[in-house]
């Protein structure tokens, strides 16, 4: 035998829905919620703090082949080096085998350390 389908029935049972939920369980949601969202704002803090370390990426102004024997570095577009800023002739860079120096140009304002 086939039941009719009462309307009344299902809507009566839709509003008491609501009212039978288990205890504590939207609150353990929010603390699982709440704990990935910090753990994420920890990674990301200290993702952060790598990158902007004092030799981290974030310090990094430009990429340049270096080749061996003097190069020259500024923001000058002539320079074997060219830099996104600062003084137009930095100084050059002498690069012997596996061995880098760098010599500051004179009156550049650059320094070391």
């Amino acid at each position: 035998m086939i039941e009719k389908f009462r309307p009344g029935s299902v809507l009566l049972s839709l509003l008491l829905l609501p009212v039978f939920t288990i205890p504590g369980a939207s609150t353990a949601e929010e603390a699982a919620n709440s704990s990935y969202e910090e753990h994420i704002l920890d990674w990301r803090q200290r993702r952060h703090d790598r990158l902007a370390d004092d030799d981290g990426w974030m310090t990094l102004v430009a990429l340049e082949w270096l080749e061996q024997g003097r190069n020259r570095v500024g923001s000058d577009p002539s320079s074997d080096a060219v830099m996104p800023g600062g003084p137009a002739r930095w100084g050059t860079v002498y690069v012997e085998g596996v061995d880098i120096r760098f010599k500051a140009a004179k009156d550049s304002g650059v320094t070391i350390n």
